[in-house]
């Protein structure tokens, strides 16, 4: 059996050391923010932003919140991120965000260690 917060923790190490090697300091507090901006507004919300801002440290985590989904088992080519969650089943949503918030814990924790 595969612990998932080993998993989640060891793709948040990568996540967080690609992410501040190629984006900074910007990559590095967007993802201490971004558990507060899912808690506060909702992931479809917060993902949503972060589409509509279009920087490279937004579009980074996108990217990295992608992965997460291809982790778990979901299909992510052609909509958008934010139009992909709004179309799952509100479980699925709900299990997705739950797994998430797991590796936001950890990348938050890793993007101190790689950070300036």
């Amino acid at each position: 059996m595969i612990d998932y917060e080993l998993e989640s923790a060891k793709r948040a190490l990568k996540y967080a050391e690609d992410g501040v090697k190629s984006c900074g300091k910007e990559y590095k507090n967007l993802c201490k923010s971004f558990g507060s901006m899912v808690i506060s507004n909702g992931l479809a919300q917060a993902v949503s932003f972060c589409e509509a801002k279009g920087d490279v440290h937004h579009l980074k985590l996108i990217e990295n919140i992608k992965d997460e989904l291809k982790s778990s088992g979901y299909n992510v080519s052609g909509n958008s991120l934010s139009e992909k969650l709004l179309e799952m089943k509100l479980t699925d949503y709900m299990n997705f965000e739950r797994q998430l918030m797991t590796t936001i814990k950890w990348l938050r924790r890793y993007v101190d260690i790689w950070g300036d």
